[in-house]
């Protein structure tokens, strides 16, 4: 009888079988309810209405407050730039890791003025234009052979995208597809705006193949984490798995690569950082050797970005996950 008493009293629990279906439901009916939609428009047009000093001093706010909130990824993040840094104090990367959580606030808040941005207001008002990188770029285009423009999640790489059809050189641009089908389609158009064609990167390399064959520039992000059958390349002194499509487009089309990044400044605009990738001739090494050694050199660019604005790359990201 004792025993029927507790059995009465024990709490009723709910299995995490059936609690995480219940959430994988919840989310799939957000992603496709336009509520979520709608909230998501209102807030790009109510951002994008402020002046943009207030809508920065919103954007550091909420960077503050997310790092002081995401303690999982703050925690990846310290470890990461931990054994990037080692000769780093602890506090320093601590400064170095909440500066990137607000510098992502404040481009967050930046991109809501991309839907009305205009081509002359970006290259007076939001980009440094640097005739060297200018030269790189052009000097790339005049090959005739088309350009893969590599590009990392570092400083603003969304406003990266649009340096290229600003100046009047659109480009093919690889992009992951959103779960929520209506804010997808929204910053599918807001992207695509100024010229850019944006592909899914589902299914990406025929239209890179295309657009290279016609002599335009493809512009891919390399510095996430490759897949499982991607070759480990180091990168900060650790090998990780590195997407090979730069390296294997470029031996198959021959077209120049060259690296270009935007990095915030004291003044809040953005330095252009554009460079030729030099690629290695290794005429009696394999296939295999040669994607290496290209890859290689692009993390090499991309390492040396991010050494010199340490605070404006995403490491939070699982970079080297099998490391």
């Amino acid at each position: 009888m004792h025993a029927k008493c507790e059995s009465r009293q024990r709490p009723f629990i709910i299995p995490s079988r059936r609690r995480s279906g219940f959430l994988k439901q919840f989310r799939h009916w957000l992603m496709q309810s336009w509520m979520l939609c709608l909230a998501f428009h209102v807030t790009l047009r109510t951002i994008g209405a402020m002046p943009l000093r207030i809508s920065r001093a919103f954007g550091r706010f909420a960077g503050a407050v997310t790092y002081s909130m995401d303690r999982s990824n703050v925690r990846r993040g310290l470890r990461n730039l931990a054994a990037a840094f080692p000769e780093y104090t602890y506090e320093r990367r601590q400064r170095i890791l909440k500066d990137c959580y607000k510098h992502l606030g404040v481009c967050l808040f930046e991109a809501c003025y991309f839907r009305t941005a205009s081509p002359a207001w970006m290259l007076s008002d939001w980009i440094i234009r640097d005739p060297e990188s200018e030269k790189v770029m052009k000097a790339a285009i005049a090959e005739n052979k088309g350009v893969i423009c590599v590009s990392a999640h570092a400083g603003f790489w969304e406003l990266t995208g649009f340096i290229f059809p600003s100046m009047g050189y659109p480009c093919v641009c690889i992009a992951n597809r959103l779960p929520a089908p209506g804010i997808n389609a929204e910053i599918r158009r807001i992207r695509a705006r100024l010229g850019n064609e944006i592909v899914d990167q589902e299914g990406a390399l025929v239209h890179i193949l295309r657009a290279l064959k016609e002599k335009k520039t493809v512009g891919i992000i390399m510095d996430h984490w490759g897949k499982s059958k991607s070759p480990k390349i180091p990168f900060f002194g650790r090998e990780t798995r590195t997407l090979d499509t730069v390296a294997r487009l470029h031996l198959k089309t021959d077209a120049p690569i060259i690296s270009s990044m935007m990095f915030r400044q004291p003044d809040g605009r953005y330095q252009w950082r554009c460079k030729r990738i030099l690629t290695p001739i290794l005429t009696d090494s394999s296939s295999e050797k040669r994607i290496n050694e290209i890859l290689r050199q692009c993390n090499q660019d991309i390492e040396s970005a991010i050494r010199e604005n340490p605070e404006q790359w995403t490491w939070m990201h699982n970079r080297w996950r099998d490391s």
